[in-house]
């Protein structure tokens, strides 16, 4: 019973994890997250001095961890009690369990937009409603704007146009050849023409093959890498945050001085830091980061080398044998919480959560949709 108290008096001064993944600030005041409460100007702010606690000075909500999950993820009501001070009615135990959950896997997050309105436009591969000027769908990436513009198909045939670039045949005698010596000769021309011309389309071909498998080099640097998957992941980048970090290193059961914690994947064939991702029917080539949980199973930092509408990947509870197919690497280099820590890289802007499941988190690049 002693060890939960712990628990639960570490989880409680978790909230600004908590509030961190909301997307909420610490540092001054949002709208109130009371569901009763029409909150038209921001009004709840942290309580930097007791740090376990939000308070709206509209509602009166004075809301610690457990109700703050309480609300936005088991959906519990409201009820003013006898001062007029909302109380948020929930089982403790359901509360603590969610919390568990919500910051040992840290990719759970909540989606803040309420009150969607009904669209008539619905997504081709996944059926989820979509919004219209949307160039993919933000539940399951899928691009839309490929379905909508559609070119004219190109005729391919090299035959026509080489009939119109044979020259003319020249008015002229040929003493000693009959009309069938002639024939033979203009029709083996023609096919040596065609067959030059059908390797040359066969190794332009072949170059283009070629290059749309090559992956690109990337960041030569691992330090230039790890940089640049804090800017475009936002999960990775909140492990700069010292507070954080601390937590971290209980829950995972690491030292924050421990180089392996954070393991930047090195492909044993390449020898660089990029491989191929295939993401709902997509190649992408992207840089790896693994966490090892100690229980055989890792969390994966997944983040492409070129900027597009995704900006990165989590995936959490991976097993050992996914990483190894998937991503095989014999070498990595490694870093500790406290070299994240060191770092101060900040987020790129335009980047939004998207669809949570149980274990994938897709963050997306809205500047690319612009």
């Amino acid at each position: 019973m002693a060890a939960k108290n712990n628990t639960t008096n570490q989880l409680r001064g978790m909230i600004t994890q908590y509030l961190n993944i909301l997307g909420l600030p610490t540092d001054k005041s949002f709208h109130c997250v009371n569901p009763n409460h029409e909150d038209r100007t921001p009004s709840m702010s942290f309580n930097s001095k007791d740090s376990q606690h939000v308070h709206c000075f509209g509602c009166h909500a004075n809301w610690d961890l457990f109700d703050l999950i309480a609300v936005n993820e088991l959906d519990a009501p409201v009820i003013d009690d006898a001062n007029g001070e909302p109380k948020v009615q929930y089982r403790f135990s359901d509360a603590y369990n969610r919390a568990i959950h919500v910051l040992k896997l840290t990719c759970e997050t909540y989606m803040l937009d309420k009150g969607v309105k009904f669209m008539s436009k619905k997504c081709p591969n996944c059926g989820h409603e979509i919004q219209d000027g949307d160039t993919f769908c933000i539940h399951c990436g899928y691009k839309l704007a490929q379905n909508q513009k559609k070119e004219p198909m190109k005729n391919n045939d090299k035959s026509g146009s080489l009939k119109d670039k044979r020259q003319p045949k020249k008015s002229m005698k040929v003493l000693e050849a009959s009309s069938e010596n002639i024939h033979k000769e203009q029709t083996q021309g023609f096919w040596k023409k065609k067959s030059f011309w059908g390797l040359i389309v066969v190794i332009a071909i072949g170059v283009l093959v070629i290059k749309s498998h090559a992956l690109p080099k990337g960041y030569s640097d691992p330090t230039d890498v790890i940089e640049y998957c804090m800017r475009r992941d936002p999960v990775f980048n909140m492990f700069q945050n010292a507070s954080l970090n601390e937590e971290s290193s209980e829950l995972f059961g690491t030292d924050a001085d421990d180089t392996d914690n954070f393991q930047l994947l090195q492909n044993e064939k390449t020898k660089r830091y990029v491989f191929r991702y295939s993401f709902h029917g997509e190649s992408i080539p992207s840089y790896v980061i693994a966490t090892d949980l100690n229980n055989g199973d890792y969390l994966l930092e997944i983040v492409p080398v070129k900027k597009n509408h995704i900006a990165s990947i989590f995936k959490n509870d991976v097993s050992e044998s996914y990483v190894d197919k998937y991503f095989p690497s014999e070498k990595y280099v490694g870093y500790s919480l406290d070299d994240l820590e060191d770092m101060d890289v900040k987020l790129d802007k335009h980047i939004h959560k998207g669809p949570v499941n149980d274990k994938t988190l897709v963050f997306y690049d809205k500047s690319e949709n612009e």
